[in-house]
């Protein structure tokens, strides 16, 4: 026996396609296949190239009246039948195959060895069967690789076929009374891969014990910004059944190259606190399912463990098994990592304060305690942070670059920034509102944030990213409108003389107010937080000094979220 492994190049892009080899083991003679992957537009001169021996390939078309099962004289203007025949174009009528299709492979008599393995690479796709009343189908199955399970307990449960259904299959040879061969379903071993005749007089889409389904798609592409797929396992035997759900790699794609790096799914479940908790798929998940009923699973995407660029496509497969070695499905599985350039906007929930007040030890009668220098002890954890009565909610806007740099802003404009009049518009970001188009002012959108001077736009150290530590310093000079401790219409607050006509010192009437802001952005998603966490969604701990508005220093802290409302990299005007 030998193995011919096919390489040939899509005609269509790949970088983001998931790949699996299937192989069928073929005799002299007749043998058929069930193509359970997507060979695209590879024409079958290039798939079939590596194998010489093999002359022939027909495809079941079950759109018509199958023709007689044992005729040794099928032609090719059987309306059922599509035939490919080597080097003999004038009389082939097709030069593609189909994935979820039946097909007839010939092999020469005088083949050597007398045994070889036909081995295509294509594309991963969902499986579907659709079941014929009319007459007889030639049908294969998404079978676990490593078992051949008996046909009838295979399709049993499933009301097609009974244990005295009929079922004929290939044996190798020419085509006769006794090719393809007629045996009791019971009596024959299904491989995966195989295709059988089976007549059944009800119509279904059965493909497996197991059938899987993905809401609104064949597979689970979270693209650049899907965060959550829910795929449905349905249960389509009379019987319970456990169904596991684990990430398998992807074949290196046609061609050569590496197979791209899968990405990391995660599952949800609701905890005890009524929260949605989302934990790595890791080896598998397992899933137990009652006789004829159906479950749906929700699986997100770690964007967090993608490294690399934006842009960089991440690849992989969901493999679906069943604890009875009948099935195995596989799911397409693509993301792609995307960039954190763009406007963010949120808050800051301030929840806790520190106290400046300090309290001393008293004894049970109420006397101040002191140390043996004769000091009043003070309480422990005096100076710390308290909690507050009520948050104090402060928004915060930030635009980030291609390069990573954050800049916190107090306003930001988004809407038209050129119109030529005649359909072309470009729209941007702002921080002044004379950057937009003067005609479309009024589908322009402005966000601000009473919480900082205004104008602020203010450069934040460190990358933008899960992990990392942002800091900056908003300073309030004296005589800015928004420094708390200026006053226009007091005079002990105006930062001027008695005279009212020299501008005073800082410090005197009025401080100078620094305020040291620190966001830290968490690793990972917190309980809630879901797949979106580290894409469109972001969140830490907020923290700020402030310095002048007490002699001490005044530490503050809570929490932050930022939500991403535009991907437009760039802020008007350039700096």
């Amino acid at each position: 026996m030998r193995l011919l492994l096919l390489i040939f190049a899509f005609a269509i892009a790949s970088a983001n396609a998931q790949y699996r080899t299937e192989s069928w083991e073929l005799k002299p003679g007749w043998t058929a296949i069930y193509l359970n992957v997507d060979t695209g537009s590879v024409p079958l001169d290039i798939l079939m190239a590596g194998y010489p021996d093999i002359t022939d390939v027909w495809q079941w078309r079950p759109n018509g009246l199958d023709p007689s099962l044992n005729s040794t004289t099928q032609g090719t203007g059987a309306d059922e039948w599509k035939v490919w025949r080597r080097g003999d174009p004038a009389n082939s009528t097709f030069a593609m195959m189909s994935p979820n299709s039946a097909y007839l492979v010939k092999m020469k008599a005088t083949a050597l060895p007398q045994e070889q393995t036909l081995s295509i690479k294509g594309k991963v796709v969902a499986p579907r069967v659709q079941w014929r009343t009319d007459g007889s189908n030639l049908v294969g199955f998404p079978i676990r690789t490593e078992t051949t399970p008996q046909l009838n307990r295979y399709l049993g449960g499933a009301g097609i076929i009974d244990n005295n259904t009929e079922a004929y299959r290939y044996v190798g040879g020419e085509l006769s009374e006794t090719n393809p061969g007629l045996l009791p379903a019971r009596l024959i071993n299904a491989e995966r891969g195989q295709a059988f005749w089976i007549r059944s007089d009800k119509f279904s889409d059965f493909y497996g014990p197991v059938q899987v389904e993905v809401a609104l798609d064949s597979g689970l592409y979270y693209g650049t910004g899907g965060s959550l797929k829910r795929v449905v396992l349905r249960n389509r035997t009379d019987r319970e059944i456990t169904v596991t759900l684990a990430p398998a790699a992807s074949d290196p794609p046609p061609g050569g190259g590496a197979a791209p790096a899968a990405p990391m799914l995660t599952t949800r479940e609701r905890n005890d606190d009524g929260f949605y908790v989302y934990s790595p798929l890791g080896a598998g998940l397992t899933v137990t399912l009652p006789a004829g009923e159906a479950r749906g699973v929700a699986l997100g995407v770690d964007r967090t463990a993608m490294a690399g660029s934006p842009g960089d496509q991440f690849a992989g497969l969901l493999r679906v098994t069943d604890a009875e070695g009948y099935s195995e499905i596989f799911l397409p599985v693509t993301a792609e990592k995307v960039s954190l350039a763009g406007l963010w906007v949120g808050e800051a929930r301030i929840s806790q304060v520190q106290n400046q007040l300090q309290r001393f030890q008293r004894d049970d009668d109420g006397n101040n305690l002191v140390d043996d220098s004769g000091q009043f002890i003070p309480e422990s954890s005096e100076t710390g942070l308290n909690d507050t009565q009520q948050e104090f909610k402060m928004r915060l806007i930030i635009h980030v670059d291609e390069a990573g740099q954050a800049t916190l802003l107090s306003r930001a404009y988004a809407g038209v920034i050129a119109d030529d009049g005649e359909g072309n518009i470009t729209t941007g970001l702002a921080v002044d509102e004379g950057e937009l188009d003067a005609a479309n002012l009024k589908t322009a959108v402005r966000l601000s944030s009473a919480h900082f001077p205004v104008g602020l736009r203010q450069a934040m150290t460190n990358p933008f990213a899960p992990g990392s530590s942002l800091t900056t310093t908003v300073t309030l000079g004296a005589n800015s409108p928004t420094n708390p401790f200026l006053h226009t219409y007091h005079p002990d607050h105006d930062n001027k003389d008695a005279r009212f006509e020299n501008v005073l010192d800082p410090g005197i009437e009025s401080h100078t107010v620094n305020r040291n802001i620190t966001l830290g952005i968490k690793a990972t998603a917190g309980p809630g937080e879901g797949p979106q966490w580290g894409n469109t969604l972001l969140s830490g701990t907020f923290s700020e000094t402030l310095t002048g508005i007490h002699k001490e220093s005044i530490q503050v802290s809570g929490i932050f979220a930022l939500g991403k409302v535009s991907d437009i990299p760039t802020l008007l005007p350039n700096e």
